[in-house]
């Protein structure tokens, strides 16, 4: 990891180990899965998204944590529609549903 990743991971736990409250205990839980996230890409380059999912991820990560919700990812494909079309899957099957499909584990609850 880098230092401050690593640095962040280390906050991250001991505020887990000692939350209380359900939603910030959620809320740092998403933060840190988020970047255990990261990590795992980079030591797994053979599992990694093809280079458009991958951008697609991250346009989603830079949004507030708040607007990182399922009704939220319809606007954000209309997003990539109109602002980045070439980050839209092709091939068969839904498009809509292939972006849905890999933002799951990122939509907050």
């Amino acid at each position: 990891m880098k230092p401050e990743e690593r640095s962040e991971m280390n906050r991250l736990c001991l505020l887990i180990q000692n939350e209380k409250n359900p939603s910030l205990f959620d809320r740092y839980v998403r933060e840190l899965n988020e970047l255990l996230d990261k990590k795992s890409v980079r030591i797994h380059p053979s599992d990694e998204p093809d280079p458009s999912a991958r951008r697609r991820i991250e346009l989603w990560l830079q949004m507030p944590e708040s607007e990182r919700i399922a009704d939220n990812v319809l606007s954000f494909y209309g997003r990539l529609v109109t602002e980045h079309p070439e980050l839209i899957p092709a091939g068969p099957g839904d498009p809509y549903e292939k972006v849905r499909g890999e933002l799951a584990s990122y939509i907050r609850g």
